[in-house]
């Protein structure tokens, strides 16, 4: 062989042991031999709960408006203030020292409770919002954990592939020294072996990426592997649900949970109240006061007298301001149509979404009966070249072929049947997860 090929064959069996090293390294860290201890989804999606610092902001943010509410609600308590002063005039004719207390306590307002409800809805809304982004964290936590599950899985597959690439290349540098390859076909065993050298890099750097998306979605560093036995029962049973429903049925589920729905009708509610109070806000306020004023005054026949005033009664006011809490209101009226016609957008987007991953689903049960029969074909195509090579029909660079070949019918059944699980969950997070086909993953997730 030429020694330009020589060089290239060498650098790519540097880069294939460079390549498998580092992901050996980061595989380790997968290796159901070396760690009792797994992380299956369910606890992963406990952990993305407790740990999402968007979560946690949610939490507090529902706090500030529970607080807000008090705000409103608070200035039906009694209002007291005291101030006092201290002066010295010229000729003293202004009191020395003065002392002032006043209490109030408001008997009607109508805008008191309006402004109680506004807030109401506005903490109703925090509330959907943190809900819908439990359901968000959920649904990023259940991929994240299927696509580096189903990565995982293919290392045996990877293995398959390098020694088989390594033994042909070897094979085709043998029949180089002897003769035995022309240069066309020396470019073709060169080609072939970079095509596999290329798959294993791929599978070093896929195994990177989902490990860190799926440290991204629960916000902690992963420190074991993640739990075989538990996912295979969850994949299986998703790809069993998938099959039990029509299209009516995610629809009807779908316009019941989905939080955007009670979001934007919170949002019509709270339009509505805002109307009523800046309308009702030309109403007259009425409150009861009482003060008291005590202080030293001097006067030009008396050096100094203690006196104490005080006034108890009610107060009315009416304020006006132009008209321009009439345009107020006129401006929330047109914000509740607003938002009244975005919750017909928001359901006929719904049922959009919803449509649309339900027909993925159905294409893809399809693909996986199709691939599910191909598979049994490889396995009974393997099994038969396993007697071959046992009697010696077959060499073993031959059978190394056959294994690869088999351990890729494998994967791509599991790569199916992940996609069909990992498409159903999708459906059901566009279904808002309806609670009933929520439970399966506790169950199915148990160590």
């Amino acid at each position: 062989m030429a020694m330009k090929q020589r060089i290239i064959i060498f650098l790519f069996n540097l880069q294939c042991m460079l390549a498998l090293q580092a992901k050996h390294d980061l595989h380790a860290k997968y290796d159901q031999n070396t760690l009792g201890i797994s992380l299956s989804l369910d606890a992963a999606i406990k952990t993305a709960y407790k740990e999402r610092s968007s979560l946690q902001s949610r939490k507090y943010r529902i706090r500030q408006q529970m607080d807000l509410e008090w705000v409103e609600l608070s200035s039906y308590f009694p209002q007291a203030s005291f101030r006092t002063e201290v002066n010295k005039a010229a000729r003293n004719l202004l009191p020395i020292h003065q002392t002032f207390i006043s209490i109030n306590q408001r008997i009607f307002d109508i805008s008191v409770p309006i402004r109680s409800k506004v807030s109401q809805q506005n903490t109703e809304i925090t509330k959907l919002d943190k809900e819908l982004h439990k359901d968000l964290i959920k649904f990023e936590t259940e991929t994240s954990y299927l696509d580096l599950w189903k990565i995982v899985q293919q290392h045996t597959a990877i293995s398959s592939i390098k020694d088989s690439a390594a033994k042909q290349i070897a094979q085709a540098e043998t029949q180089d020294i002897i003769g035995l390859l022309n240069t066309t076909q020396q470019l073709d065993a060169i080609a072939i072996f970079a095509e596999d050298m290329a798959t294993v890099e791929s599978y070093k750097d896929d195994l990177s990426r989902t490990y860190y998306t799926l440290e991204r979605a629960i916000e902690k560093k992963i420190t074991t592997p993640l739990h075989d036995h538990t996912t295979e029962r969850f994949i299986k049973h998703a790809i069993n649900a998938a099959q039990k429903h029509q299209l009516d049925y995610y629809l009807k589920k779908a316009l019941i949970n989905r939080k955007e729905i009670p979001i934007v009708e919170t949002e019509i509610k709270r339009e509505e109240y805002l109307k009523k109070l800046f309308g009702y806000s030309y109403v007259p306020s009425a409150s009861f006061f009482f003060d008291v004023s005590n202080g030293t005054f001097f006067s030009l026949f008396e050096s100094g007298v203690d006196q104490t005033f005080w006034q108890i009664g009610i107060r009315f006011a009416w304020n006006f301001d132009g008209l321009g809490n009439a345009h107020r209101s006129n401006a929330a009226h047109d914000s509740m149509l607003e938002r009244t016609f975005e919750k017909r957008n928001i359901i006929s987007q719904i049922k959009l979404e919803v449509k649309i991953e339900y027909y993925e689903l159905q294409q893809l049960l399809k693909q996986l009966k199709a691939v599910e029969n191909r598979f049994n074909q490889a396995a009974e195509k393997y099994k038969q070249q396993s007697v071959q090579f046992n009697v010696g029909e077959i060499s073993s660079d031959e059978f190394a072929v056959s294994e690869r070949n088999w351990q890729q019918a494998q994967f791509s059944l599991l790569d199916v049947k992940v996609q069909n699980a990992r498409k159903y969950r999708e459906l059901l997070f566009k279904c808002g997860y309806p609670e009933e086909q929520n439970q399966f993953i506790s169950i199915y997730s148990r160590s």
